[in-house]
């Protein structure tokens, strides 16, 4: 019996008519649960962020510059990369460093900041973990504690599954050529529904790598069994898009992997509604009949006969009689001889060369084109973005259609496809996106200058800033505007002077350009004197200022009170002119000053996505922030335009600076001090200071004060925060605490505050699952 005579058959009943179109789509329905189970255990397997379970309730989460009320809201925002621990404050007041392993008791229960030197207690995790539930509420990791020293657990579940898929491909393959089709199918069948249900209900490890073991068994040895089961129902004219498009209903399958995914609450969920896909089949399959090729190979003419007529009849054709139409090449001894024929096994595959060539080919080419599927496929669901787009896109490269459609213009559409997710990938900044509204609360320097960075860097962005108060009635008014920083306790030296550097960076662009006498900037030398020597003779922003170097001893004999001198040449910017000219650049941009007072941040939701919090002392209430706390500063504004050059006392509290319209003389500082009213017996002390330094102002006229407010704080305050509401969240950036430091890191410290917006315009832009696994 040769191949080419039995496709005589389909020329009488039909290469693929009415009965073959049934067959052929019950079978291939079921192929829609091969493609299930064959992701799903990727997705059951992914390993979440997570970290040590605290001994008790979260008060506060603290990881870098980012806070939040819950332990899990810092878990969706951590990266994998990052290996840092996260520090916790519990309800009772201890404080706990939480890594994903490990957790650490901190004896100094007041020390919440991120580098501690005292006394530490680690320990394992016996209270378990905390998972981010962003994207998986509930996985198999999740359920067993598959992380850390079990970690290899999860590891091995898609290996095993895989593992499973070859054995069952073997096993299955032989049962249908020695018991039939059918029998294969009805196993298959069965099982993947059976034990896709059992894997619901297994609540240890082991008994689920079990059932999932025979689950991926089933499921391939079905694959497996229909294509051939299919095939031999179907003619030649149809077999090649048939065969084809049955990879079409397994990438269904994987659709549905993808939406269930996106859509399910909880993992049991997940897998019940994909298993239940299998019911239909398993209803209809025990009416499939065995096929006429295979029944005819073990000399079952009778039944190839019938089933050869039903077919018939189904599609409206004539029948054939087999033993006349196989009679052409079948000699009369073939039917005593067919007993003694040698059965073929797996090793018949290697016993001619060029047959062992063609099955190593093809398994080589199948190992490939699977290793190739696994690794694209794993690589989107491990995305933190997206992942379910990327997968559902993946699999939707399988329906094509050569006969209709073309492989060229599939593999174009493939292409377009691949760009359009790689765009996607581009940085926020670079990508058109929609119109992002922030708030900046504060309208000193500090605010002014975050909006307008917000503005020049951040498109397709809304700024409004929103104060009570706007020049020349702010903190900032008062300020001297003189760029020569100063340390700060809990501020790291490096950073400091970043800031500083990007300060003077950019208002010495300002000092060279057109808008230098609008915005008030420009250069001013002059000296800082000291009564003894200095711990640093050399600070740290020598190297930013201009020209830096120690006074001589020839320039030390103008001050008979100080032994040593330093010499440098910085910047001055004026703040009656300087904030106008930011208020104006900000309305230029298309910002928004809006004048209001703020008693909550929450009056600012929804209307703004992102609210940056400059607000300064005010923090004390929009934030409760009890570690901020004012310092009062007194000063004089004097006529003294024969003084050119600025001189500073070392200790910060004696200072001449001249500016375009008035001499600036302090000052004070008064630490906890709310009065806003001058002190008339200050300003007379700090004249006389003044007028030691440089006697020539005596003669100094139209002598008026001012008092201000500065915001201090052990460190500046500049990270994000994440509030969380009535299950409403708030994204926040906060930026005060500069103290009398404001004017010369101003710049600097709004870029920091720029960057961490748009690390929370990638938040928003990454679209979270309507309801996650």
């Amino acid at each position: 019996m040769e191949s080419c005579n039995v496709e005589l058959i389909f020329d009488h009943v039909g290469h693929f008519g009415k009965f073959q179109i049934v067959l052929y789509l019950i079978c291939a329905y079921q192929s829609i649960s091969c493609g299930i189970h064959y992701l799903s255990s990727v997705f059951l397997s992914v390993i979440p962020e997570h970290a040590c379970k605290p001994p008790g309730r979260v008060r506060k989460a603290i990881f870098h510059n980012l806070s939040a009320w819950k332990l899990e809201d810092i878990l969706a925002l951590r990266s994998p990369d990052e290996k840092d621990h996260i520090i916790v404050e519990l309800q009772d007041g201890k404080v706990w460093e939480l890594t994903r392993c490990s957790r650490t008791w901190r004896e100094n229960m007041s020390d919440l900041g991120y580098i501690y030197s005292g006394y530490e207690f680690n320990t394992p995790c016996p209270d378990g973990y905390v998972y981010d539930q962003s994207k998986w509420r509930s996985s198999v990791v999740r359920r067993l504690n598959l992380v850390c020293e079990h970690k290899w657990y999860a590891k091995v579940i898609q290996p095993f599954y895989v593992f499973g898929m070859l054995l069952g491909a073997i096993v299955f393959g032989y049962i249908s050529d020695s018991f039939g089709r059918r029998v294969a199918l009805w196993c298959t069948g069965i099982g993947v529904f059976l034990f896709g249900i059992a894997s619901i209900f297994i609540f240890d490890y082991f008994s689920f790598m079990v059932i999932r073991f025979f689950l991926a068994m089933a499921a391939s040895g079905y694959f497996v069994v229909i294509i051939v089961y299919v095939m031999e129902f179907i003619g030649q004219k149809s077999r090649t898009w048939a065969s084809m498009h049955l990879h079409t209903f397994f990438a269904i399958g994987v659709l549905l992997v993808a939406l269930v995914s996106y859509l399910a609450k909880s993992w049991w969920l997940y897998q019940l509604i994909l298993c239940t896909l299998t019911v239909p089949f398993i209803l209809c399959c025990w009416m499939f009949p065995e096929t006429p090729l295979w029944l005819l190979s073990e000399g079952r003419y009778k039944e190839a006969q019938g089933i050869v007529d039903t077919m018939a009849m189904w599609n409206e054709s004539s029948s054939c009689d087999l033993v006349k139409l196989l009679s052409l090449d079948v000699s009369g001894s073939r039917a005593k001889n067919r007993k003694g024929a040698r059965k073929l096994s797996l090793a018949d595959l290697f016993y001619y060369p060029d047959v062992a060539k063609r099955t190593l080919t093809i398994w080589l080419v199948w190992i490939t084109i699977n290793l190739g599927y696994y690794t694209f496929s794993i690589e989107a669901i491990r995305k933190r973005e997206h992942e379910y787009l990327y997968l559902f896109i993946l699999e939707s490269q399988y329906f094509e259609d050569s006969d209709g459609f073309g492989c060229q213009n599939c593999f174009r559409v493939s292409i377009c496809l691949h760009l359009y997710l790689h765009g996607r990938d581009v940085p926020n900044d670079y990508k058109a996106m929609d119109t992002v509204h922030i708030a900046v609360v504060g309208a000193g320097v500090i605010g002014l200058s975050t909006a307008m960075c917000i503005s020049q860097l951040v498109p397709r962005s809304s700024i409004t800033v929103i104060s009570d108060k706007f020049t020349p009635d702010t903190t900032s008014n008062v300020a001297a505007g003189m760029l020569i920083p100063h340390k700060y306790p809990d501020t790291p030296v490096p950073t400091l002077k970043q800031w500083f550097t990007e300060t003077f960076q950019h208002l010495s662009e300002i000092a060279k350009s057109a808008e230098a006498v609008d915005a008030g900037v420009h250069l001013v030398s002059g000296w800082q004197v000291f009564r003894s020597v200095p711990h640093e003779e050399v600070p740290f922003w020598a190297d930013v200022v201009l020209g830096f170097r120690k006074m001589t001893e020839a320039e030390l004999k103008r001050f008979p009170q100080h032994i040593f001198g330093q010499a440098f040449t910085t910047l001055k910017c004026e703040t009656s002119a300087y904030l106008p000219w930011l208020e104006k650049r900000i309305k230029e941009g298309g910002g928004l000053l809006l004048t209001r007072r703020i008693e909550d941040l929450w009056e600012l939701q929804p209307s703004f996505d992102i609210v940056v919090n400059c607000s300064g002392l005010g923090s004390r209430q929009l934030v409760g922030d009890s570690t901020i706390s004012p310092v009062r500063g007194q000063v004089l504004r004097v006529q003294a335009p024969w003084v050119k050059h600025f001189i500073r006392d070392g200790s910060g509290l004696t200072y001449v600076y001249p500016g375009t319209s008035y001499v600036t003389l302090g000052g004070t500082r008064q630490e906890g001090d709310w009065n806003l009213s001058p002190d008339a017996e200050l300003s007379r002390e700090i004249f006389s200071r003044c007028c030691a330094l440089e006697p020539s102002l005596h003669r100094a006229y139209s002598i008026e004060e001012k008092v201000g407010l500065r915001p201090s704080r052990p460190d500046v305050r500049l990270q994000k925060e994440l509030l969380v509401q009535g299950g409403q969240r708030l994204l926040v950036v906060h930026n005060y605490g500069h103290g009398s430091g404001g004017i010369s890191v101003h710049w600097g410290s709004a870029l920091e505050a720029t960057r961490l917006v748009m690390e929370w315009i990638h938040t928003l832009r990454t679209p979270a699952p309507m309801s996650k696994m």
